[in-house]
């Protein structure tokens, strides 16, 4: 992909206009994504476009109209450099806004489906880097639901979010989720619970 690609995407992402060009912009992500290059502004603006379109879909909730299926992005689970495990999460909230904000309606499938984010999720916390690990976490209350985080790096703090993020948006938008009566209330209340639970910890031999 050319370098003038890059250059487009500020203009294409203009947050000031109520919805920016986001297609033209999401066209540009797509085929940047199949030749990726490890390092560098192309690598750089790349980034930057898919977290303006993750924003962009969450202020507006929708999906991101990205479609990654033919990306050169790693997105096992086996040891890598920080850069790739961020990378990694990030695509797995574009994957979890798709599933809870996108076209299709809730089916027989739909249940897999969640259970794979589920599972993704889950297991990406688990086998994140030890340089992913807070440093610091504060004490929490009913006053104080948000305590203070403190990370070794930007990248980890930056991972923290997108999880939590797609955590919280997959724990609003299961499909068991009763649709009215008592046991919506009481699936409701079971949410609130649910979101405040913390990332598991790494065990101490993968520190």
């Amino acid at each position: 992909m050319e370098d003038t690609d890059s250059a487009r995407l500020p203009a294409l992402l203009d947050v000031k206009s109520p919805e920016p060009n986001s297609t033209a912009a999401c066209k540009i992500l797509e085929a940047q994504a199949e030749f990726l290059l490890p390092r560098g502004l192309h690598q750089a603006a790349f980034w930057a476009g898919v977290r303006q379109e993750i924003y962009l879909a969450v202020l507006h909730q929708r999906s991101t109209n990205l479609c990654f299926d033919r990306c050169n992005i790693d997105r096992s689970l086996e040891k890598a450099e920080d850069e790739v495990w961020i990378g990694r999460i990030i695509l797995h909230l574009v994957d979890v806004l798709e599933f809870c904000f996108g076209p299709q309606e809730i089916d027989a499938c739909a249940m897999t489906k969640y259970e794979t984010l589920v599972g993704y999720s889950t297991a990406w916390a688990s086998t994140r880097p030890g340089s992913f690990e807070p440093i610091f976490i504060g004490s929490s209350h009913i006053e104080n639901p948000f305590p203070e985080v403190i990370f070794l790096g930007d990248c980890a703090m930056e991972a923290w979010n997108f999880y939590h993020l797609s955590r919280m948006l997959l724990i609003a938008h299961t499909p068991a989720l009763p649709r009215m009566g008592r046991s919506y209330i009481a699936a409701s209340q079971s949410i609130s619970v649910s979101s405040y639970e913390p990332m598991p910890s790494l065990r101490k031999d993968r520190l």
